[in-house]
């Protein structure tokens, strides 16, 4: 699993046109620290991890292999959507009867 952390943390990083030294900056500590982690000498810490996946958009599950999935939770973020455009068309529906009146 560490391998493929490494792995996709530069293919990650290299996607959102980031460099080293922007994602380490980002991340408040120098180039080495990513260069490190890509290589496979050195893991961030948990709370690092949490950071990086906020920065990459991505899920721990798959920054660390665990998961093919990118973002497991974005199915019910776009339910959540369709139920709040349907909501607003409820309303919009409303409105014009309203106004009809």
């Amino acid at each position: 699993m560490e391998l493929l952390f490494a792995k996709r943390l530069r293919e990650l990083r290299k996607e959102r046109g980031l460099s080293q030294v922007e994602l380490g900056e980002r991340l408040g500590y120098g180039y080495t620290a990513i260069s490190s982690y890509e290589t496979g000498r050195n893991e961030p810490s948990y709370t690092d991890l949490i950071r990086i996946c906020e920065i990459l958009d991505v899920s721990a599950d798959y920054i660390l292999g665990i998961s093919d999935i990118r973002k497991p939770y974005a199915v019910m973020e776009k339910n959540d959507l369709i139920r709040l455009h349907n909501r607003a068309m409820e309303l919009a529906k409303e409105c014009r009867r309203h106004l009809q009146e």
